[in-house]
């Protein structure tokens, strides 16, 4: 029965400890902890530090958080599949980042460096480290059996399924360096160029032969024309997301105009954001699969391994502590961190110069 009661206590004391700390917090005193615990990744907990580190490449709290845990999550269940760094992969990482360190001007600039972002060396260590880890799991994953890749016959049935081919003729409506409308009277006379080019092609004309008239820069290197996805088939949001980060979506209004066409036909003019486009739906061919299958089976194996970091959250569970995630502001901190570095500024001794001493000729 004492043991029972023990252990009771106990779990309450870890409950307390992680709810005593569902509090809000300035970003002064978050600063004066960088460890402070924001949650909980399986048995990872996940510190403001590291939340930092990602916000300042551009993340907001709660994508930093995210992005965190899927990381903690992927080191529990590398942990709990039995891998580890070896020494000789712990001294490559070692070697790797005093070669950093001396890069950066020593050891003391290197600090210096890394309290800009509110990290000690210790901290962004732990970082590395753990991503290393990571790296090594992702590489080893396969051969655990914990995933399986997408095959070669997967993925030719993926493209010829979803993918199509396209050329087109943009008459642009806008400055190409600035993305601001032209003049209405340029405009107008770039759709009346459009609408009689159309007319030309729909009588017969080779489409073609009006390359030349092409505003699209892009198209100079595509000149067979773009492979694309239909992603407005694609239901599988990490499928969608990994397309149209590896450049495989066009703007809706194209999407949708070029797959109505049947194989040769031409559109209507389109008009989209860039312009007023004329398209023609061409046929793929076996080369533009072999062009960009390596990029597919990539992209299908990135989304099925999301798919199931996102089982592996479900296994071992997520804790995020809301009123501490939101407390970290990246504008204040920045502010922060450059009144500090301003105070240290000042605080500089002024080097004087010397002073010359006039010599007078006797």
């Amino acid at each position: 029965m004492k043991k029972i009661i023990s252990l009771l206590l106990c779990v309450l004391l870890l409950v307390g400890m992680f709810t005593a700390c569902d509090k809000t917090m300035t970003m002064e005193e978050i600063l004066k902890d960088t460890t402070v615990v924001m949650g909980k990744a399986g048995k990872q907990d996940v510190h403001a530090y590291e939340l930092l580190y990602l916000m300042s490449m551009g993340y907001d709290a709660e994508t930093a958080f995210e992005e965190i845990s899927s990381i903690k999550i992927m080191q529990q269940k590398a942990m709990d599949s039995g891998i580890a760094l070896t020494e000789e992969e712990i001294k490559a990482a070692d070697e790797e980042l005093n070669a950093m360190i001396e890069q950066y001007g020593g050891q003391e600039a290197f600090d210096e460096i890394l309290s800009q972002f509110g990290l000690t060396f210790e901290q962004y260590k732990s970082i590395m480290d753990m991503s290393n880890l990571v790296t090594k799991f992702n590489s080893e994953a396969v051969n655990l059996g914990l995933f399986e890749e997408v095959t070669e016959e997967q993925a030719k049935a993926y493209f010829d399924g979803n993918f199509i081919k396209a050329k087109h003729i943009l008459f642009t409506t806008q400055n190409p360096e600035t993305g601001e409308a032209l003049p209405e009277e340029e405009i107008n006379a770039k759709m009346a160029l459009a609408e009689d080019t159309l007319n030309k092609i729909k009588a017969g004309a080779d489409f073609d032969s009006f390359a030349s008239l092409n505003e699209d820069p892009g198209s100079a290197s595509m000149p067979d024309g773009y492979v694309f996805a239909v992603t407005s088939k694609v239901t599988d949001t990490d499928e969608l997301s990994t397309l149209q980060q590896a450049g495989f979506a066009m703007v809706a209004e194209f999407e949708a105009a070029a797959d109505a066409l049947e194989i040769d036909a031409v559109s209507d003019l389109v008009q989209t954001s860039y312009g007023a486009h004329i398209i023609k739906r061409v046929a793929m061919t076996d080369a533009d699969y072999e062009a960009n299958k390596t990029t597919i089976i990539n992209i299908l194996n990135n989304a099925k391994y999301l798919k199931k970091i996102n089982e592996w959250k479900e296994d071992y569970k997520i804790k995020k502590n809301e009123k501490m995630i939101a407390s970290i502001n990246m504008e204040e901190f920045q502010a922060i961190m450059a009144a500090k570095a301003e105070e240290k500024a000042a605080q500089q001794p002024v080097e004087e110069t010397p002073v010359e001493e006039e010599v007078t000729a006797e």
